[in-house]
């Protein structure tokens, strides 16, 4: 049974099952499909396919999440373990996701002047663009931009 685990051996034996279903000439019926055969029965086998399907398509989410990519930002291994940051805000009758967050503003850059101060009213406009982990690679490899984060707010 564990064994069918791996998608090509669970249809093999249901393939067998099957077929001495087949050979016997009873065909397969709800009787014969839940009898066992070679301690294996058709039921078992289409249980371990859903099963699988579920599996791999859980992993593949998962490995799709965490492996690094030329394009995007890879999670770390125990995403799934930890809190999202995101929260909803209703305005206007309208829910707006937050997950992007906020940037943290550096008193330091805004006191050089390098920064303008940002308003109270214009950190809770959900009205802002907001780019988070910008990256760009030429196709010579030359990295340009590297997990760049801004706001640009109306007005």
């Amino acid at each position: 049974m564990i064994v069918s685990l791996i998608p090509n051996c669970a249809l093999a034996f249901v393939v067998d099952h099957l077929f001495h279903c087949e050979l016997d000439g009873s065909g397969l019926s709800w009787e014969f499909a839940q009898m066992e055969y070679q301690n294996f029965s058709f039921v078992h086998g289409l249980a371990m396919l859903a099963f699988d399907v579920v599996l791999y398509g859980v992993l593949g989410y998962y490995l799709d999440q965490v492996m690094p990519r030329e394009i995007g930002l890879a999670r770390p291994w125990n995403f799934l373990c930890k809190r999202s940051k995101s929260k909803v805000i209703v305005k206007d009758g309208k829910k707006y996701d937050s997950k992007l967050g906020e940037e943290k503003q550096s008193s330091e850059m805004v006191k050089k002047g390098n920064f303008e101060a940002v308003s109270e009213t214009l950190r809770r406009d959900v009205s802002s663009l907001k780019v988070r982990g910008l990256k760009k690679v030429f196709g010579n490899g030359k990295l340009a931009v590297d997990g760049t984060d801004m706001t640009m707010y109306s007005g």
